[in-house]
């Protein structure tokens, strides 16, 4: 009854606003069967994708997979898979703990690659994080930003344990790590906080 309550709540707030703004065409395209929505009365403003930063040369073969532990972070895939991988290298490190901004941003910062295999996610920060920083990522491929991002990343399915595995030691292999590095460094595209407040000052101008 609860679950009933939410949902016929949410729908008909969704309805009735003026202007709803999603970051990606791919949650809009889940809500606007799920809720009856109109498409006309949809906006999309993407996430921020900041400039390049400076790219600190990796030390350790840290990889980043924080996240809220939560089955639908499907952080237990990852840490089985790495329990398996460091039987043969003890180098190898996973950091799954969760930090304040600053903190966490230099732990993406000086880390070797980034993980993120959620069963699904809209347009996660942690990896466009990552891509502003240089590192390597895993990423699920149930994302919404994937046609943004689809040409400078590792894209798994998170429900496939060895396909992932594969993709970790894929990314150990130094030319294979070099590969991701190459990829990362063309990626050129951007928005900024100005574009972003300037688009919301758009739709709210345009608001019937």
């Amino acid at each position: 009854l609860k679950e009933k309550i939410i949902f016929k709540v949410t729908k008909w707030t969704l309805q009735n606003t003026s202007r709803l703004v999603f970051s990606t065409t791919w949650q809009r395209d889940i809500f606007i069967p799920a809720y009856s929505l109109d498409i006309s009365k949809i906006s999309i403003v993407e996430n921020y994708y900041g400039p390049m930063e400076i790219d600190i040369e990796q030390t350790t073969l840290d990889f980043v997979a924080s996240a809220r532990d939560l089955k639908w972070k499907n952080l237990s895939i990852i840490r089985d898979i790495f329990r398996e991988i460091t039987e043969d290298n003890s180098n190898i490190s996973l950091y799954t703990d969760n930090l304040p901004y600053k903190e966490f941003m230099e732990k993406i910062k000086k880390s070797y690659a980034v993980l993120l295999v959620s069963f699904g996610d809209i347009s996660p920060n942690m990896i466009l994080d990552a891509i502003r920083f240089g590192r390597p990522f895993i990423c699920t491929k149930e994302v919404g930003i994937f046609d943004r991002i689809k040409e400078v990343g590792i894209f798994v399915d998170p429900l496939n344990k060895t396909e992932i595995k594969e993709a970790v030691l894929r990314l150990l292999d130094k030319v294979e790590y070099e590969k991701a590095k190459d990829k990362i460094r063309n990626f050129s595209f951007t928005h900024t906080w100005s574009e972003i407040g300037q688009e919301f000052l758009d739709i709210y101008k345009n608001i019937n």
